[in-house]
């Protein structure tokens, strides 16, 4: 049952700390070298987490200094949960000057390694606090807005959207802001706003959005480094603004579970984690009699969409429905095969020839239409009675995909070239034999050109080491790692070929 929106279940993880609050009797932690991170992340590991846990207890928890003015009941409404206040003595104070005779706003300054007052730690906004929230953005002359949670969880309002949506202009408050830039991400998008306010001259504030934080529980690390390394590339080191930082309250309630993932990713070399498959693996909800749920596949991130691969074998004959299945339910409407199919015996179990169909118990597939350009296209329908047929691009390659001794890589790069082509709004099947070979590098080089395209830059090791946590076996040798830079070597030059005989 969903709890009112201005209770704050995050409270309750600390009724569960079998330490109980340790701050206040216990030491702060000593430091610890990076040359050793390794060693004491295995120490803490130890009898079930007890040295996270124990270190976690002793972080400072509830109120420890007054919180008198968030208290007083003209402010009451303006906060998000009866219990979360900011400390006076840290609070942002606006001023007077914004249509209103308050100063407050639930947000508190915090020092940085760097400077005093280095970020701001703010609620989100609630409907009736906007013009607070954007008078407080212009009196910092805030630059950088990180947000840590969406707009909503369910039926629930984690924070009311305090911008307006691409192109347009709204005002808050005595504040315009006008939405200039959105692009999004696979787990995160990034906003651009045009600020203007009365006798201040306009500037431009970045908000960098996590959208795949869960709710109490741990995002995954990488994405995270990833998004921690974009915000800090963004940020000039000039520019003494605060950074204002918020999630639905004033800051994240961490967890033991998020704190171990800290201390986790401390080092700037990590060794492989093979996480398990259920983490990443997907499940079939049709029904079929006699088949369960399970499919040997995962799911992976493009550079703009989090699920934006399903990455699988080529299915032996008595598992060709649940390949079925899995397309259908997971609603791709593209297969990229990393093998030219009059190579792959078991193709034929689902694949029927051109102009004819197959019957694959309780679907009927039907081979409407091919193509044989750089690539070869299969267009088939899979039919089921009482649903609507579900139309699905198969691409192959025209030759082999070799990883050794590579002098052209047209193949690969048509295959690529063909999935971008494709709508993003569904997920892209790639399978091999395997289900591994040659599949990571396809994704590699899939991402990289989006981040290309994107970002104008471009980050190999980090693309792979993504997909890797995904499955450790993509991208495992060095000539799959080497015809990744290859390939992507071989599309900026056909690029810039394109681009000068076209001028």
């Amino acid at each position: 049952m969903d709890l009112p929106p201005d209770v704050d279940i995050d409270e309750k993880i600390h009724q569960e700390n079998p330490y109980g609050d340790m701050y206040a009797n216990e030491q702060f932690c000593p430091d610890i070298l990076i040359k050793d991170i390794g060693s004491a992340i295995m120490k803490k590991r130890k009898d079930d987490d007890d040295g996270f846990k124990r270190e976690y207890a002793s972080l400072p928890y509830g109120e420890r200094y007054s919180c008198d003015t968030g208290k007083l009941q003209v402010n009451v409404p303006k906060n998000r949960f009866k219990t979360t206040f900011p400390y006076d003595h840290s609070r942002v104070i606006l001023r007077k000057n914004a249509g209103s005779d308050s100063d407050y706003i639930n947000a508190n300054y915090i020092n940085g390694q760097e400077r005093k007052n280095e970020y701001i730690a703010s609620q989100g906004p609630k409907e009736s606090t906007l013009g607070d929230f954007w008078e407080m953005v212009c009196q910092d002359q805030v630059k950088q807005i990180i947000m840590l949670t969406n707009l909503r969880e369910g039926r629930k309002i984690k924070c009311h959207q305090y911008w307006p949506d691409l192109g347009n202009k709204e005002k808050y408050g005595t504040i315009s802001v006008k939405s200039i830039e959105e692009k999004q991400y696979a787990f995160y998008t990034l906003r651009k706003f045009q600020v203007s306010q009365k006798a201040m001259n306009s500037y431009v504030v970045t908000q960098f959005h996590y959208t795949t934080w869960p709710d109490h529980r741990t995002p995954d690390p990488l994405c995270l480094v990833i998004f921690h390394s974009h915000v800090t590339h963004e940020h000039s080191n000039q520019d003494v603004a605060p950074t204002l930082v918020h999630c639905r309250k004033v800051c994240p309630v961490y967890t033991n579970d998020d704190y171990k993932l800290a201390k986790q990713n401390m080092p700037k070399q990590r060794k492989d984690v093979i996480l398990p498959l259920d983490k990443y693996g997907l499940y079939l909800t049709s029904n079929v009699p006699t088949r369960g749920g399970f499919i040997n596949a995962i799911v992976a991130s493009s550079h703009r969409t989090d699920n934006g691969f399903i990455v699988t074998h080529y299915p032996t004959p008595e598992d060709a429905v649940d390949f079925l299945r899995l397309l259908i339910d997971h609603e791709s409407s593209t297969v990229i095969c990393m093998d030219p199919l009059h190579n792959i015996d078991q193709i034929k179990s689902w694949l029927p020839l051109p102009s004819s169909e197959k019957i694959v118990s309780p679907f009927k597939v039907v081979h409407s239409s091919s193509k044989d350009n750089n690539v070869k296209l299969s267009v088939i329908s899979i039919y089921k009675e009482g649903e609507e047929p579900h139309k699905v691009t198969v691409a192959e390659p025209k030759a082999e995909l070799k990883t050794q001794n590579v002098h052209d890589t047209s193949s690969l790069r048509s295959l690529v070239s063909f999935a971008l082509s494709c709508p993003n709004d569904s997920p892209i099947t790639v399978v091999s034999k395997d289900g591994a070979s040659m599949c990571g590098v396809f994704c590699a080089v899939f991402n990289s050109i989006q981040q290309i395209t994107m970002d104008d830059n471009i980050d190999v090791f980090t693309t792979v080491r993504q997909l890797q946590t995904r499955r450790p076996e993509f991208c495992s040798t060095q000539d799959e790692y080497g015809l990744i830079y290859q390939t992507v070597y071989d599309h900026l030059q056909a690029t810039s070929e394109n681009v000068y005989f076209n001028q």
